[in-house]
C-alpha cells in the first residue's frame, strides 16, 4: 500500500507542477505578447519620430538655404545700392562739372564758336575786333589763358596787318599749347590754300606755311624740305588774303628733334595721313603731299625700330590678316586626300590662292569711298582741336570722364578707375603707329565711329607694307605646293613628282615584285621532294621483302606529287595576286597624276589673282 500511496502522492505532485508550468507558460506567453506589442509600438513611434525629424531636417535645410539666399540677396542689394549710389554721385558730379563748363568756361565756349564759324566759311569779317570785343570778356583778350583765344587774336591781327600784334598773340598761343597751335595753323593754311577766291598763285605759299607748322610738329625733321624758294609767307597764313595788304614774314617756330607721337595725338597722325590721300588732290599740291608722305614713312620706320618690331614682323602681321580674310575653301580632289598624307598643305595653299579674290574685294571696298564720305576727317579736324579742353579745363573734363566711366561700368568704381588709368596711360604713351594703322585697316568696321576715308588713308599710308605683304602671302602659299609629294598606296609610301607618275610606278612595281618574290620563296618544294624520294625508296626496298608494302610507297610518292602540284597552284595564285595589286596601284597613281594635273591647273588660275591684287594695291 505504501507504494501505491507514494505513487499517488507523486502523481498529485506532478499534476500540481504541471498546473504551475501551464500557469507559468501562460504568463510567459502573455509577457511575450506584451513585449512584442511594446516593440511594435516602439517601432511605429520610432518611424513616426524619424519621419518628423526628416521633415524638421528638410525644413531646416530649406530655411538654411533661404537664409543664405536672403543673405546673398542682401549683399547684392547692398552692392547694388552702393553702385546706384556711386552712379547717382557720378551724375551729380557730371552736372556740377557741366555747370562749371557752362559758367566758368563760357568764354572758351564763345571763342570756340567764333573760330568754328570762321573755319566753316573762311569769313574773316566774323572775327573783327568789334565782334570779338562784344562776344569775349575783355580780361580774356588782355591776358588770354586759352591757346585758341591767342590763336584767334593772331588771325585778327594778321587780317588787320598788325604784324607785332600777330607775333605777340602767336607766341602766347605757342606758350599755352604749342602742338595744338601748330596743328591748328597747319590746317588753317591748308583751308586757305583750297580757297579759289584768293589771289592766284598764293596757294603754294599757304601750303609752304602749312609745311612749316608740320616741320615744327615733326621736331624740325622737315626743315630742309620746306625752306621757301620764292616769296616769303607769314607764320600765320603764309600769304596775303583779300582785305589784308601784307602780313608777317616771320617763319614758323622751329624746335629740336621732337618726341614720338603720343596716344593723345592719334588724331594728328590721322591728319598727316589724310594729307597723303589722293582725295585731297584738289586741296594739296603734289609737293606738299610728297613731303608729308616721306614724313609719315619715316614715322613708320622709326615706330618699327622703337617698338622692337622689324619690318618683316609688320608685313607678316598683315599677311596673317589676309589669311583670315581668305578663309577656307572646299578641296574637291578625293584622290589626293586618299593617297597624299600632306594634302592639308595643298588644301591650305589652294584656299589662300583662291582667297585672294576675297582680299581683292576687301581692298576695293577699302579704297573705294563714296564722295559724301571723303575728307570728313580733315573737315572736322579743326573742330576737334578747338573742342579739346585747354589746360584750365583739363581737370574738369577729366572729372567728367571719370564719372562717365562709373556710369558706363554700372557703378563699379574700381573698374571705372582702372579704365580711366588705362586711357590716361594711352594718352601719355608713345603711339604704336604701325600697329594702330593695321588695326584701323583690318579691324571691325561695324562701328559708326569708323571713318571709311580714314581707313582708306591708313591703307594708302601702309602701301609699301601692303605690297610686301602681297609678296609674302604669295610666298607662303606657293611654298606649300611642293613639286614632289609623299604618296601612300596601300602599305607602300614613296615620293612622286606631281606631274609624272613614272618614278612612283617604278618604285611601286619594285615593291610588289619584292613582295611577290618573298611570298613565292615561302612556298617550298622540299617536303614534296622528300615524300617522293621516300615513296620510291620504300616501294623499291620493300618489293623483295613484303610486296604488299609497295602500295605504301606508291601512296607516299603520290602525296609528294600532289604537294608539288599544289605548290605550283599557290605560286600561280601569288603571281596573279601581285599582278592585280600592281595594276591597281598603277591605276591609282595614274588617277593621282590626273588629280595633281587638275589641282595644278586650278592652282595656277587662283595664283594669277596675285597680279591684279598687287596692281590694285600699287595703284592706291
Amino acid at each position: 500500500m505504501s507504494l501505491e500511496s507514494e505513487l499517488s502522492y507523486l502523481q498529485s505532485r506532478y499534476a500540481e507542477l504541471e498546473a504551475e508550468r501551464a500557469e507559468l507558460q501562460a504568463e510567459l506567453n502573455h509577457l511575450y505578447r506584451a513585449a512584442q506589442d511594446t516593440n511594435d509600438a516602439l517601432l511605429l513611434e520610432r518611424q513616426r519620430i524619424d519621419g518628423e525629424l526628416g521633415v524638421v531636417m528638410q525644413r531646416m535645410t530649406t530655411s538654411d538655404a533661404d537664409m543664405r539666399r536672403a543673405l546673398q540677396t542682401q549683399n547684392e542689394i547692398g552692392e547694388l545700392y552702393g553702385r546706384l549710389k556711386a552712379m547717382e554721385q557720378a551724375n551729380k558730379a557730371i552736372r556740377k562739372c557741366n555747370d562749371r563748363k557752362y559758367y566758368d568756361f563760357a568764354v572758351y565756349r564763345q571763342v570756340r564758336k567764333i573760330v568754328q564759324g570762321m573755319m566753316d566759311d573762311l569769313d574773316f569779317s566774323m572775327i573783327s575786333m568789334d565782334v570779338i570785343d562784344k562776344a569775349v570778356q575783355r580780361e580774356q583778350l588782355k591776358d588770354p589763358d586759352f591757346w585758341l583765344t591767342s590763336a584767334m587774336l593772331a588771325i585778327v591781327a594778321w587780317c588787320d596787318d598788325d604784324r607785332e600784334g600777330a607775333e605777340k598773340a602767336l607766341r602766347n598761343a605757342m606758350r599755352l599749347d604749342d602742338r595744338k597751335t601748330a596743328a591748328f595753323f597747319m590746317v588753317f593754311n591748308l583751308r586757305l590754300a583750297s580757297e579759289k577766291s584768293f589771289t592766284p598763285g598764293m596757294s603754294d605759299q599757304r601750303e609752304l606755311a602749312a609745311l612749316k607748322w608740320l616741320a615744327y610738329l615733326a621736331g624740325g625733321r622737315l626743315d630742309a624740305a620746306v625752306k621757301p624758294t620764292g616769296a616769303q609767307g607769314g607764320a600765320v597764313s603764309g600769304a596775303q588774303t583779300t582785305g589784308a595788304s601784307s602780313q608777317s614774314s616771320q617763319p614758323a617756330p622751329t624746335a629740336p628733334q621732337g618726341p614720338a607721337l603720343r596716344g593723345s595725338e592719334q588724331s594728328l597722325l590721322l591728319l598727316f595721313v589724310s594729307m597723303m590721300s589722293r582725295a585731297l588732290s584738289d586741296k594739296v599740291s603734289d609737293r606738299t603731299r610728297q613731303i608729308v608722305t616721306n614724313y609719315v614713312n619715316s614715322l613708320i620706320d622709326e615706330d618699327l625700330a622703337r617698338h622692337g618690331d622689324t619690318r618683316a614682323q609688320a608685313v607678316g602681321r598683315i599677311a596673317d590678316k589676309w589669311q583670315g580674310i581668305a578663309g577656307t575653301q572646299p578641296f574637291p580632289y578625293d584622290a589626293i586626300v586618299s593617297h597624299v598624307p600632306g594634302w592639308k598643305d595643298l588644301s591650305l595653299a589652294m584656299s589662300m590662292a583662291r582667297g585672294q579674290q576675297a582680299i581683292l574685294e576687301f581692298v576695293d571696298r577699302t579704297l573705294t569711298v563714296p564722295v559724301e564720305q571723303r575728307n570728313l576727317f580733315l573737315k572736322d579736324y579743326i573742330d576737334g582741336i578747338a573742342q579739346e579742353p585747354g589746360k584750365q579745363e583739363r581737370d574738369t573734363y577729366d572729372e567728367i570722364r571719370r564719372n562717365e566711366l562709373i556710369i558706363e561700368c554700372k557703378g563699379d568704381v574700381d573698374e571705372a578707375r582702372g579704365r580711366f588709368a588705362k586711357e590716361k596711360a594711352f594718352e601719355n604713351a608713345e603711339l604704336n603707329i604701325v600697329g594702330d594703322m593695321i588695326d584701323w585697316v583690318y579691324g571691325d568696321r561695324s562701328s559708326e565711329e569708323v571713318n571709311p576715308q580714314m581707313v582708306r588713308n591708313m591703307f594708302v599710308a601702309t602701301k609699301p607694307l601692303e605690297l610686301e605683304a602681297c609678296g609674302l602671302y604669295r610666298d607662303r602659299y606657293t611654298s606649300l605646293v611642293r613639286p614632289v609629294q609623299t604618296v601612300t598606296i596601300d602599305d607602300f609610301t614613296t615620293q612622286m613628282p606631281m606631274q609624272d607618275a613614272t618614278p612612283a610606278k617604278q618604285a611601286v612595281g619594285q615593291h610588289y615584285a619584292q613582295l611577290e618574290a618573298d611570298a613565292v620563296s615561302r612556298v617550298s618544294n622540299t617536303f614534296a621532294v622528300v615524300l617522293i624520294v621516300l615513296g620510291v625508296a620504300l616501294g623499291v626496298g620493300m618489293a623483295f621483302v613484303a610486296p604488299p608494302a609497295i602500295l605504301a610507297g606508291v601512296v607516299v610518292a603520290a602525296l609528294g606529287g600532289i604537294t608539288l602540284y599544289m605548290n605550283g597552284r599557290r605560286r600561280d595564285a601569288i603571281h596573279r595576286q601581285f599582278a592585280a595589286s600592281t595594276q591597281r596601284a598603277f591605276e591609282q597613281l595614274d588617277g593621282l597624276q590626273s588629280a595633281f594635273a587638275s589641282y595644278l591647273r586650278d592652282f595656277s588660275d587662283a595664283d594669277s589673282l596675285s597680279v591684279p591684287l598687287s596692281q590694285r594695291i600699287d595703284a592706291a
